[in-house]
């Protein structure tokens, strides 16, 4: 009845290289790495493996946390902490004019040259110095030099978020696809597994045992029907009728073989039905849980919005910064909207890369307890069945370890699969016993030499051969759904597939997108300057001039008080060029210093 021969459903495990790198690469630190401890309740061996568990989870929150405050730390300084605190960055003006033929025949006149001396911003045609000379220079081009701070640090800023936006399809793409998979595994075989402990249970319950007390009864009224006194009482002895003889023969083998039945199994019936309606129960339960769950869905997919489109955004407004092209209200939306947001799910990013990191412990310790290569989760299943109190030599525990050893240890069933010849044996027995009280020339005969009438015997019998052949059929339909080519690819498709293979790729990848979508985004909230226009450096300006400030970046004004509009660094510049500049007239002549 049970298919053993073939072995083709024994699958061996195969732990992903994930598994093992993880054992390596988190530090216990000299905790436990025995997930069955916490199957003990609340224990010091409990504690020591949750603390050593949460170890890398508080290093990760520990590095961002360190990270985050010291930008808090920056912005309080202010801006002398320059782009970290996320002041703008400076930019010094050098070759600020055009070419004469670019700036136009016309000369500028002392007095426009003396009203814009000093005070113009990036891409202004005179600071300071003569009209002619004004018209001899250059006005530096939009945007920053490719070699400068500014240019590097909106590279490395849109590279991040190009990072983030990739990681962040990655996780859904790799890791919730890998984790539905887990999913789905789980819940496609608790569904068979469900349905087969329900099948099991029921016909324990309405095949055999139900059945179990009525054969018990007409049992004994067969024993009773039988016995010397009442088989034939007009002649116990039944001395002067060969056919009464052999018929009490055979009335004594089908008593003996009804004996034999005994109490029909109850106790491992029992053991057997209370397995199948914890299974039943267990199954039902994630049938609940995990048939609610669709990480595909769209509502799933809805993480990938953000990560996605905020980043992109903030390309965007780098790329405005680098070009110098000022675009205030983008600049506000930015500013008060997508930095914010921006800022919550990266922190969003950094608690689930720590929580991921202790999914990732907990998965590794149950798919390879010990970190040894020849471990698996069968062993962390057997102990655990110790721990919850099923003892080693329970009919349970032998049910449970036949099939987690993959029907490679003494079968517990061995008694109740010889149950069915017994009960096989017992019908046969009855029938031959029915048919001869059915002959009805020697039957009526002996009837009336016994002076008895054995029309109530044959119902009797007649009833027990239909429970006995109730019975076979019930037991050929429990060892057909317990068989193990049945059971063990449900156990190995969940144990082995959904728990220690779909589950730890999908884990791993949630930990390593979000660990690198917080670092990436840690980067581009450090380098947040990036979004802001390049101003001018006010040692080299009067002041920060008008137009060239970026969104979030005011100038208090007492700063502005305190910078000379015409500094003497640049007034010596200014006297210096015009010196050596030659006097317009009949020839080129360079005046005296007296002469200015």
């Amino acid at each position: 009845m049970d298919d053993t021969s073939g072995a083709a459903y024994q699958t061996e495990f195969e732990a992903p290289s994930s598994l093992s790198t993880w054992q390596n690469f988190a530090p216990r630190f000299g905790y436990s790495d025995n997930i069955t401890t916490i199957f003990e309740g609340n224990t010091s061996e409990s504690e020591e493996y949750v603390v050593g568990l949460v170890f890398v989870g508080c290093i990760i929150f520990a590095v961002f946390l360190m990270w985050a405050i010291l930008l808090m730390v920056f912005m309080c300084i202010g801006h002398k902490m320059g782009f970290l605190s996320g002041a703008s960055f400076l930019r010094k003006p050098d070759n600020p004019f055009l070419q004469e033929d670019d700036y136009g025949s016309e000369p500028m006149d002392e007095g426009r040259m003396l009203q814009n001396s000093g005070m113009h911003p990036q891409g202004s045609s005179a600071f300071g110095l003569s009209s002619n000379t004004a018209r001899t220079q250059k006005v530096p081009t939009v945007g920053d030099p490719w070699k400068s701070r500014p240019t590097y640090a909106r590279c490395i800023f849109i590279f991040s978020a190009i990072i983030c936006i990739t990681f962040a399809s990655l996780m859904v793409t790799q890791g919730l696809t890998n984790l539905q998979n887990s999913v789905n595994t789980i819940h496609d075989n608790s569904v068979k597994l469900n349905g087969l402990a329900d099948d099991v249970r029921t016909v324990i319950q309405e095949g055999m045992l139900d059945l179990r007390d009525t054969a018990g009864q007409i049992r004994g009224v067969l024993e009773t029907q039988l016995s010397a006194e009442n088989f034939c009482p007009a002649d116990p002895n039944i001395e002067d009728s060969q056919f009464g003889k052999e018929l009490r023969l055979q009335a004594d083998d089908v008593v003996s073989l009804l004996r034999e039945l005994e109490d029909f199994r109850e106790s491992e019936l029992n053991d057997l039905k209370d397995a199948m309606d914890t299974i039943f129960d267990g199954s039902e339960e994630i049938n609940n849980e995990a048939g609610d769950i669709d990480l595909t869905d769209w509502e799933a997919l809805i993480v990938l919005i953000p990560y996605t489109i905020f980043p992109a955004l903030m390309i965007v407004a780098a790329l405005f910064a680098f070009f110098d092209v000022p675009m205030d209200r983008y600049h506000f939306f930015i500013s008060w909207f997508v930095l914010p947001v921006f800022i919550l799910m990266t922190l969003v990013a950094i608690v689930w890369a720590g929580a991921m990191a202790i999914a990732a412990g907990v998965n590794s310790d149950f798919c390879l307890p010990g970190g040894r290569d020849d471990s698996s989760p069968d062993d962390n299943i057997r102990a655990i069945l110790n721990i919850e109190g099923y003892d080693t030599d329970s009919f349970s525990y032998k049910v449970a370890d036949w099939y987690i050893s993959q029907c490679n240890t003494e079968d517990p069933l061995f008694d109740t699969r010889n149950y069915g010849p017994e009960l096989e044996t017992n019908r046969l027995a009855l029938n031959d016993f029915i048919d001869q009280l059915q002959s009805s020339g020697q039957i009526d005969g002996l009837a009336v030499y016994c002076n008895r009438d054995f029309y109530e015997l044959d119902v009797l019998l007649g009833s027990m051969k239909s429970i006995v052949d109730v019975l076979i059929i019930s037991l050929e339909r429990v060892l057909d759904l317990a068989q193990c080519g049945r059971i063990i690819p449900l156990y190995t498709n969940v144990m082995y597939d959904a728990g220690c293979s779909y589950s730890p790729k999908a884990v791993f990848w949630v930990f390593w997108c979000t660990l690198i979508l917080a670092f990436f985004g840690m980067i581009m909230i450090t380098l947040r300057s990036s979004m802001k226009l390049t101003v001018i450096d006010a040692e080299y300006v009067g002041h920060f001039p008008e137009g060239s400030q970026s969104f979030r970046h005011e100038v208090e004004e007492e700063e502005i008080e305190e910078l000379d509009p015409n500094p003497d660094h640049l007034q010596a510049h200014q006297e210096e060029v015009i010196l050596d500049e030659p006097i317009a007239g009949n020839g080129f002549q360079y005046p005296s210093k007296n002469a200015i």
